[in-house]
């Protein structure tokens, strides 16, 4: 099944970049990993740059379920996302 996570909260931390937050609704997302961010009618490819759950140590993959993820991201700037904004799988965006 697809990777689908809506945009929650976005982050911009220093020394880490972008970081966005939601509940993954369907697939699973590995680090490497190429994503399409939809916003509106654009849409751009990101990279995760790292997964991470509440109080657990940093993720390699995380799959679908009811805690929220924040998932770092390569090539996008805070100006280029917004809450309610799609990450959605890449076709052929796993590298791991």
């Amino acid at each position: 099944m697809p990777f689908r996570l809506e945009v929650a909260d976005i982050f911009d931390i220093s020394g880490r970049g972008i970081v966005v937050t939601g509940t993954i609704e369907t697939g699973s997302v590995r680090v490497g990993d190429t994503l399409q961010l939809k916003s509106g009618v654009s849409s751009r490819k990101v990279v995760v740059a790292s997964i991470e759950k509440f109080q657990l140590p940093a993720l390699h993959e995380a799959t679908a379920g009811p805690d929220d993820v924040g998932i770092g991201l390569f090539g996008v700037t805070r100006d280029q996302v917004q809450v309610r904004d799609v990450l959605v799988s890449d076709p052929g965006g796993r590298h791991g």
